[in-house]
């Protein structure tokens, strides 16, 4: 299980704060949909922390999630994927972002031409989609191009499914939802 220990600061003073424990798949939705999806600012990233600053108008939410480094690593490799695309410029170029994709790939299907032709499709609020993609593993481009025709919110929702299901693929769960009804 993967801690949350959530705070809310204003004007320098704590207002509120909670802690709970989710399930890593349910802490990856949780990372994605409600701070990195709202331009979180990380803070500290280690193989069983990350500390994130999230401006919330006038508030600041700052957000710690713990857990072993083998319960965090889908959470951490997604953090640094997005920490990787903060500079999106239409192309995943070389360098850093795919060094550490390569090395984190789960599949041996990595291919930097799909990538970078993929990458377009990706780009500005995309950005965290993409960083979801890689950090999880996924090179394959009809992977990208299912990816880029649903929302973040049913990305994550396929994740949590798959994750509950071993043994479906991405494809497979996307079709068994209807989720992508061009393909």
């Amino acid at each position: 299980m993967i801690t949350l220990n959530l705070e809310r600061h204003r004007d320098g003073q704590l207002t509120s704060q909670s802690s709970r424990e989710e399930t890593p798949a349910n802490a990856l939705s949780f990372l994605v949909q409600s701070e990195l999806a709202y331009n979180a600012r990380v803070i500290e990233l280690t193989p069983d922390r990350i500390h994130l600053e999230t401006l919330v108008a006038d508030m600041i939410d700052v957000t710690y999630l713990t857990g072993s480094a083998d319960e965090m690593r889908n959470l951490v490799d997604v953090v640094t994927c997005y920490q990787l695309t903060a500079n999106f410029d239409g192309i995943v170029n070389g360098g850093a972002a795919q060094d550490f994709c390569r090395a984190t790939a789960h599949s041996a299907a990595y291919s930097g031409i799909i990538m970078n032709l993929g990458a377009p499709m990706f780009v500005g609020r995309s950005r965290l989609r993409v960083a979801v993609m890689l950090a999880l593993g996924y090179r394959d481009e009809s992977d990208l191009t299912a990816a880029a025709a649903i929302s973040l919110a049913d990305l994550m929702a396929v994740f949590e499914l798959m994750a509950e299901n071993q043994g479906t693929n991405f494809r497979e769960m996307i079709a068994l939802l209807g989720l992508n009804p061009a393909n």
